[in-house]
């Protein structure tokens, strides 16, 4: 976990390395980010990505019980 904690660091830190991350890995940030004095749009940001991972995912397996 401790891995990724440094991407919370700022802004930038965070956006030019989420894309890079895998669902797990955006879930622990948003997590750690949520019980950790949140910041709103780091919340949003991370909520997006692992949304839209999430929904891949869940496509992926949908389709290939097709």
């Amino acid at each position: 976990m401790d891995t990724y904690m440094h991407l919370l660091k700022n802004w930038t830190t965070l956006t030019s390395n989420l894309n890079k991350l895998r669902e797990d890995q955006v879930k622990i940030l948003l997590d750690y980010e949520l019980a950790n004095d949140p910041r709103k749009t780091f919340v949003e940001r991370l909520h997006s990505r692992y949304t839209m991972l999430r929904s891949q995912r869940e496509r992926a397996e949908l389709v290939a019980g097709i």
